[in-house]
């Protein structure tokens, strides 16, 4: 069921039969809100509420035997970027023929406009993820312009300090006021420029992480 109380909202598909489940996330891509399709021979379950603060909006929940991919022919698309932090499970996000295999702790950055990237969990993967305009990130990251997609990895201290910021976020400790949500927003900024500015760009990776060329699964 999905509820919108003021400017936070959430979606499960616990009480869905699974007959139910892939019409329900197929409504979710309909509407701009989540590109999720059921893997094929998987289980597909989600479970995620979204947030909002200054600037960023946050997405954080539980997505398993699911694909999630986003074109820029899709509603909402722009050149915000994205942060997707794997909490806990492990994924594996495809672009232009190669993976990126996420572990527990590892974050993959990207443009939102950017086309072909998908995302596959087919187990269960605890997650966060932060979406936020280009032109805020501009100043913290050094040719931002240059970012196509980038793993930063899960031992990086600014990334494992802003899920662990995120949490205590997501379990209800929420601003109450402009002003400190404003702090707070500057705070996640610069713990996200800090993350990707330790980034491995995908030629890095591919040294010391595996991203393999090949097929990417459907």
């Amino acid at each position: 069921m999905l509820s919108m109380p003021e400017a936070t909202w959430s979606f499960s598909t616990a009480r869905l039969p699974p007959f139910e489940r892939a019409a329900a996330l197929h409504s979710l891509r309909e509407r701009g809100i989540l590109p999720l399709e059921p893997l094929p021979g998987c289980f597909p379950q989600a479970e995620f509420t979204k947030w909002d603060l200054p600037g960023i909006s946050v997405l954080s929940g539980t997505l398993g035997g699911l694909r999630q991919s986003g074109t820029p022919a899709d509603a909402g698309v722009n050149d915000d970027m994205l942060l997707g932090v794997n909490l806990a499970g492990e994924s594996t996000v495809c672009h232009l023929g190669r993976e990126i295999r996420l572990r527990s702790g590892d974050a993959v950055f990207f443009s939102c406009a950017e086309s072909g990237i998908t995302a596959h969990r087919p187990n269960p993967v605890n997650f966060l993820g932060l979406r936020l305009p280009r032109k805020d990130l501009a100043l913290l990251v050094t040719n931002l312009d240059d970012v196509v997609i980038r793993l930063i990895p899960g031992e990086t201290g600014s990334l494992q300090l802003l899920a662990t910021y995120l949490r205590c976020l997501g379990a209800g400790q929420r601003p109450d006021s402009p002003d400190l949500g404003l702090a707070v927003a500057g705070h996640i900024h610069d713990l996200i420029g800090l993350s990707v500015g330790a980034g491995c760009d995908t030629i890095a990776v591919a040294q010391g992480r595996g991203i393999a060329p090949r097929g990417c699964r459907q």
